[in-house]
């Protein structure tokens, strides 16, 4: 039971990640270079959470 919420909430986060991701880079930084290096690895950061689990 308690895997089965664990891989819930992992893939409940990368989706937001992966949704949200650049949304949330523009709100962390204003500097371009910053913003296009984080959009390349946006999908490890988005699949962070599945891996992990």
């Amino acid at each position: 039971m308690t895997a089965l919420w664990s891989a819930l909430s992992a893939l409940g986060f990368a989706l937001v990640y992966w949704g949200a991701g650049t949304w949330i880079i523009e709100r962390l930084t204003d500097q371009l270079a910053v913003r296009a290096t984080a959009e390349v690895y946006l999908p490890w950061a988005a699949l962070s959470p599945v891996v992990s689990v």
